[in-house]
């Protein structure tokens, strides 16, 4: 058995690299965006829950005194000789249904979000900040396929962490 060799044809090797993700500007920016909708919807469908456990929680009830003649003087026909104060406490709230029903009767609808805008310009930067910073070392730090391993999900949430308590939650609770 002989071997023998050909001419070979000229082959063309086209070189080509998978795409690396970057971070964008563009992609930064609508995380921060959904961040601060998501941070915002959120506390338009939890605030009525929290304003009822709110409301329940400071209804301490309202002292009311009454006055109860006990001695009577029967030679001075009938007149008083000793009154004695009772008092007794009255909540305002019977429970839950009873928050709602008297806070829409008197203030609206409107009512069970009084005192939302308060936590709403605290809570929309912090998710902002908490996503975009997230999506900013996730650009970063993921693999050729766009993914994350376990341990970089794990620091990028500790660095949106990070940045969230920092920039954010320092400022708004102090």
């Amino acid at each position: 058995m002989f071997l023998t060799q050909t001419t070979p044809q000229p082959v063309k090797l086209v070189e080509v690299e998978a795409p690396k993700l970057t971070p964008s500007t563009r992609r930064g920016l609508r995380s921060v965006l959904a961040g601060g909708l998501t941070g915002g919807i959120n506390i338009c469908i939890v605030f009525p829950a929290e304003f009822i456990k709110t409301q329940l929680q400071l209804d301490s009830g309202k002292t009311i005194f009454s006055a109860h003649h006990t001695l009577l003087n029967i030679s001075r026909g009938f007149s008083p000789l000793a009154t004695i104060l009772q008092t007794r406490k009255v909540k305002a709230y019977e429970g839950s249904v009873d928050v709602v029903r008297k806070t829409v009767k008197e203030r609206g609808a409107k009512g069970m979000y009084r005192g939302i805008t308060v936590l709403l310009s605290g809570t929309i930067p912090m998710y902002a900040v908490r996503f975009g910073t997230f999506d900013l070392l996730k650009g970063h730090f993921a693999g050729a396929d766009g993914q994350l391993s376990p341990v970089g999900r794990l620091g990028c949430g500790l660095g949106a962490g990070v940045a969230e308590a920092t920039l954010v939650v320092t400022w708004v609770e102090t």
